[in-house]
């Protein structure tokens, strides 16, 4: 999905040049834990190579919307300084960023049927179509998941607002966590208990 970022950025990048094709969503390694850390508990190293990614405090603390520029981009289009950055955040290869931080948003519905079925899977579960992911988006009506959120827990009255279960796996398959489909900053999340994949 090559656009304008959606309502949640839940619109969701795949040919790693240099790499072979992942094959599985699933295949990538656990999504490493530092992205959902808020600004202020990293250390200075890591600052600054969040910095180096084009990253200040405020686009990092707030996941939601994808501010910082850096994440609508794939792997392999970043530059070697800003791969080797990204790596020093144990976002080492194709696998971890275009999953963990760009979510598959920067490859069109092509691309992800031929390199990443699993990937498709999950955005066609999603509701999205060829049309739209392939853009550009205001031509088409969005899909009913760019007005819902992750909720705590769900109830039938809820589906309507919240994801469900089966939403869920499709959002995990895209390296999606709670943490970004809540509409508030990181720093502000630390009693809440919703920061993070489930691993962290």
């Amino acid at each position: 999905m090559c656009s304008s970022s959606s309502i949640l950025w839940v619109a969701l990048g795949i040919l790693a040049h240099g790499q072979g094709p992942l094959r599985s969503a699933h295949a990538q390694a656990q999504c490493p834990c530092i992205r959902s850390t808020p600004w202020g508990r990293l250390s200075n190293n890591d600052k600054s190579h969040a910095q180096t990614l084009g990253y200040n405090a405020g686009t990092w603390d707030m996941l939601d919307f994808a501010e910082a520029r850096v994440e609508w981009g794939r792997w392999a289009d970043l530059s070697a300084e800003r791969r080797e950055a990204a790596a020093a955040l144990e976002y080492a290869d194709a696998a971890t960023w275009d999953c963990c931080i760009n979510h598959y948003y920067d490859y069109d519905y092509d691309e992800l049927k031929l390199n990443y079925p699993e990937a498709l899977d999950a955005v066609v579960a999603l509701g999205y179509s060829k049309q739209y992911w392939d853009g550009p988006e205001w031509r088409y009506d969005p899909p009913l998941i760019e007005a819902k959120t992750w909720c705590d827990s769900v109830t039938s009255d809820q589906e309507d607002i919240c994801v469900n279960r089966a939403e869920i796996e499709a959002l995990k398959t895209l390296c999606y966590s709670p943490s970004r489909y809540r509409a508030e900053p990181l720093s502000g999340r630390a009693a809440t208990g919703y920061v993070g994949y489930e691993h962290c």
